[in-house]
């Protein structure tokens, strides 16, 4: 049985073979790591090792052996370690002035000797944008106390295309993990919001070609931390367009952990001289365009205004910093009613607060809309779907037109035997949002729309339904006869 385990079975690229080596050493002395709902066995060894022409006589290493848990979790096939992660860990860093790793990895692991760079004791400029130290950010680190203790650093918040979405957390880095994992409940709610993201039982499917504009951003140290698009997915999904994502959950104790799909996209600076963390963007790594301006999306109501159902002309915004502005909808709006402003045209600013006035007819001014008054403001309405008791022949709805002056529109509606879905469609009619609804059914049909000489009383089916405000969440609103 080889002492040294199965751990790294799935490796096609193990950079470190004990059979070449002579002057490792082991009792294989055992010890565990937990992370993702797995454990990690593993042993201790010492070698000999070289870096950069210096020999550094018996460094503890650790070996992985064997994992627990869930099948799901394997060693990757990716340059793995955790140097200049854990405190006190200082048997290189201990011969430099400054104890600090530099680090720009690479996920590419057919890439033999293009893995990246570690730089002990400095950092490397190539890597970093613009070649300028002052690029980088730092996050101060806690004083652990315990050496098998990991640092962890706050993430504030995640910007899906620079909305936040609210969502924060500790987490700890981990270039031994190919994901970045969350709790579960976390990962549900950010996968989705991503390109056909879906969440189940600790997997995560996304879209496989993300465009290169969407932006995924963590908040650390104050700054917002863009991932490439191409970094979110990887594996297709049975050949398909949907793929594995790099965003997942499983995450456990309450910390998040941000393995290579994280680290290998930017340069990372670990200083245990100052005790604190370090982040810049890569010179070689292109995160995407930058977003573009702002823009203001308005879903636009129908009016009811002189009893005619009209469409919007008119918008008019206000803000009490900004003033008001006035917009001539004309035929701009798109084919689901929504009317798009970008900034420029208009501030539009996060946390800011905005009031919408809608208006049938058109400007007065670039402040004003022509028609401000109570009968031209806009109500939103959805459309209208009753089921009505068996033996229904017309529907009777009554409507209050202007709830100031309580004048009523009534209209008598056939219905027919083949309905659909047991609901009478009430086609071209809308129902407004502040308006009073009264409903009746009767057993006799009506002579037209305005006149049913037989809906009286005797003729009536049911109950009245009296005093309905109608729901708009849905469309259409749903009435439905008491059983």
């Amino acid at each position: 049985m080889n002492p040294f385990g199965n751990a790294c079975y799935n490796r096609t690229t193990n950079f470190f073979n004990t059979s070449f080596s002579n002057t490792i050493t082991s009792d294989y002395e055992e010890f565990k790591l937990k992370y993702i709902q797995s454990e990690l066995i593993s042993i201790w060894a010492n070698d000999t090792i070289k870096f950069n022409n210096q020999i550094f006589e018996q460094i503890q290493i650790g070996f992985p052996k064997d994992v627990n848990g869930s099948e799901n979790i394997v060693i990757p096939d990716t340059v793995s370690g955790q140097i200049g992660l854990m405190p006190y860990q200082n048997y290189i860093l201990d011969r430099f002035d400054k104890q600090i790793v530099g680090i720009a990895l690479s996920m590419n692991s057919t890439d033999i000797g293009l893995g990246g760079t570690i730089t002990f004791g400095g950092i490397d400029l190539d890597h970093i944008q613009g070649n300028n130290e002052s690029n980088i950010v730092y996050q101060p680190l806690p004083q652990l106390i315990d050496s098998n203790k990991l640092f962890t650093v706050n993430v504030t918040n995640i910007y899906i295309n620079n909305s936040p979405i609210n969502l924060n957390g500790l987490i700890w880095f981990d270039t031994g993990l190919q994901n970045i994992h969350f709790d579960d409940n976390s990962a549900n709610m950010l996968i989705k919001n991503l390109p056909g993201g879906k969440y189940s039982n600790g997997t995560s499917i996304v879209d496989c070609n993300i465009s290169d504009t969407f932006d995924l951003s963590f908040e650390i140290a104050g700054q917002k931390w863009r991932i490439p698009s191409s970094a979110i997915s990887k594996n297709s999904v049975n050949n398909t367009n949907q793929c594995e994502s790099t965003i997942t959950g499983s995450a456990y104790d309450g910390v998040w952990i941000f393995g290579g799909a994280f680290i290998t996209n930017f340069y990372m600076v670990f200083d245990q001289t100052n005790s604190q963390i370090g982040i810049a963007f890569r010179s070689d790594i292109t995160y995407g365009p930058p977003p573009g301006p702002p823009v203001l999306i308005i879903q636009l109501p129908e009016h009811f205004y002189s009893g005619d159902n009209r469409s919007t002309g008119c918008l008019k915004i206000v803000n009490n910093e900004f003033g008001s502005q006035s917009f001539t909808i004309e035929n701009k709006p798109d084919s689901d009613g929504f009317y798009s402003i970008e900034d420029g045209v208009f501030p539009i600013f996060q946390d800011y607060n905005y009031t919408f006035y809608f208006y049938p007819d058109g400007r007065k001014n670039s402040e004003e809309c022509a028609a401000e008054s109570a009968d031209g403001i806009a109500y939103l309405a959805v459309g209208l779907k009753v089921r009505v008791p068996c033996g229904t022949k017309t529907l009777e709805i009554d409507r209050l037109d202007k709830p100031k002056t309580g004048f009523n529109t009534v209209l008598y509606f056939i219905v027919y035997n083949d309905y659909n879905d047991g609901y009478v469609h009430i086609y071209d009619f809308k129902v407004y949002y502040g308006f009073i609804y009264y409903f009746a059914a009767y057993s006799q049909s009506p002579e037209d729309p305005t006149t049913c000489s037989l809906c009286f009383p005797l003729n009536q089916i049911g109950i009245d339904l009296n005093n309905y405000k109608p729901d708009l969440t849905n469309d259409p609103w749903t009435v439905s006869w008491p059983s």
